[in-house]
C-alpha cells in the first residue's frame, strides 16, 4: 500500500461509511489536519464514529487562529451531518455561551457520545497501537462512566 496521496481528497478517498476515525484536536487548529477534514466533507462519507480529545473546540476558541479565517475542525463534518457518534474527553465548549456544533446536535439527539476520562482515552489509543484488545482501570468508578461498561474486582478494587 502506498501511504503517499497526490491530494487530500485522495488520502480520504477510500474511507467508508460507519468508518472509525481518530481525529487530532485539543483547543485550536494547530496541528490539526483541516485539509483532510476539508475533503472528508467533500467525500461524504456517513455515520462516522470520531475519537478526539475534544468535539470541535477549535471553531468556538480558537486559539491560534489566523484573524479573519475561521479554524476547521470536526464542527463541519458535524454540520454536514456525517458524524453519528464522538468518543471524546472534553466535548464541551468552555463557554456555555458558544456552544460547538457537535453540543448542538447533541442536544438535539442527532450524535451519539462515549464519554472518556482523558487519562483512559490516552491509555485506550496507547493500547490499540500496542495490539491490546482491552484493559481495566480503575478510572471512572462509582460515576456514570461505568454504564453499560464491564466492572471486575482485583484485589478487593473495582476495575472498568
Amino acid at each position: 500500500m502506498n501511504k503517499v496521496y497526490s491530494s487530500f481528497s485522495e488520502a480520504v478517498a477510500d474511507i467508508p461509511d460507519s468508518a472509525t476515525l481518530m481525529i487530532d484536536g485539543f483547543a485550536g487548529p494547530g496541528g490539526t489536519s483541516q485539509n483532510l477534514i476539508r475533503a472528508l466533507r467533500d467525500q461524504g462519507a456517513r455515520d462516522l464514529t470520531i475519537i478526539s480529545n475534544t468535539a470541535g473546540l477549535a471553531s468556538v476558541i480558537g486559539f491560534g487562529t489566523i484573524p479573519g479565517q475561521k479554524p476547521i475542525d470536526i464542527g463541519i463534518l458535524v454540520d454536514n451531518g456525517q458524524v453519528a457518534k464522538v468518543i471524546a474527553s472534553f466535548p464541551v465548549s468552555p463557554s456555555p455561551s458558544r456552544p460547538t456544533s457537535f453540543e448542538k446536535a447533541y442536544q438535539r439527539g442527532e450524535i451519539e457520545l462515549e464519554l472518556v476520562p482523558q487519562g483512559t482515552l490516552a491509555e485506550r489509543i496507547r493500547a490499540g497501537g500496542a495490539g491490546i484488545p482491552a484493559f481495566f482501570t480503575p478510572t471512572g468508578i462509582g460515576t456514570f462512566v461505568t454504564d453499560g461498561k464491564e466492572v471486575r474486582v482485583f484485589e478487593g478494587k473495582e476495575y472498568v
